[in-house]
């Protein structure tokens, strides 16, 4: 928000902080979790990917929300250690 011209609104950072998180986690653990566990943080990378892209495209769009929730959530993520239950 304090890097964007305007306000920032919607869900996308949080969003982005999830995938972020989430990502980094299985990366983190991808020893202890399943091929399709990994499959999937390839495509939330990838979509983050995207999302970082169209918001280079359109000018509406708050990409410092996008990358602050990405490497927030990442951040956040570092102090989770994964159990399996």
């Amino acid at each position: 928000m304090l890097a964007g011209p305007g306000p920032s609104v919607g869900a996308s950072g949080a969003i982005c902080g999830l995938m972020g998180g989430v990502v980094l986690l299985l990366y983190r653990y991808r020893h202890t979790f399943h091929v399709r566990s990994k499959e999937i943080a390839l495509v939330l990378a990838g979509w983050a990917g995207y999302t970082i892209l169209i918001g280079a495209i359109d000018p509406k769009i708050d990409n410092w929300a996008h990358l602050g929730g990405l490497v927030g959530g990442a951040l956040v993520s570092l102090g989770i250690r994964a159990r399996l239950r």
